[in-house]
């Protein structure tokens, strides 16, 4: 295929595969590399998509973190990702700063109770260090899950 495309087709290929879900620009600029979109097409693409609202690194970085908390994932795990698809600090930090205490340390106790059923009551100091490696491989905070552990508020000894 020795065709030579012009913007017209590749932005209207690029409007769809960001009108399908949220983007951030690696996302688009792994898509364009899928795509061969020449180099001198790369940049107009992207300004033409920034300028009608068809990505946007802040909103995706909301609605990921928002999307994942919801999944059950903790705040480094979070924060990995949104590094991982070169998200700016700055804005990871905004967005995880808004998030709910409560509704975080929900979430956390959610995770712990499902994890707790899977073990003999009363629970054993290395089921305790299992939940503690789960809940972290989740993304949660060591000292949140051992202060959640320690409180009577999860029901560990039914």
């Amino acid at each position: 295929m020795n065709q030579t495309f012009d913007i017209s087709f590749f932005l209207q290929k690029m409007e769809r595969y960001c009108a399908f879900q949220e983007r951030c620009s690696l996302d688009i600029s792994q898509k364009m590399r899928a795509l061969g979109v020449p180099e001198s097409l790369k940049l107009p693409l992207i300004n033409q998509l920034m300028e009608q609202g068809f990505y946007n690194d802040i909103r995706f970085a909301e609605l990921f973190v928002r999307s994942k908390l919801n999944q059950g994932w903790g705040r480094a795990k979070i924060t990995n990702a949104l590094i991982q698809k070169n998200i700016g600090k700055e804005i990871i930090a905004q967005y995880l700063k808004e998030l709910d205490d409560d509704l975080y340390r929900e979430k956390l106790m959610q995770i712990i109770q499902r994890k707790i059923t899977e073990f003999k009551k009363p629970l054993a100091f290395k089921d305790k260090q299992k939940i503690l490696q789960y809940a972290m491989r989740k993304g949660y905070e060591s000292q949140l899950v051992i202060k959640i552990l320690n409180d009577n508020k999860i029901n560990i000894d039914d």
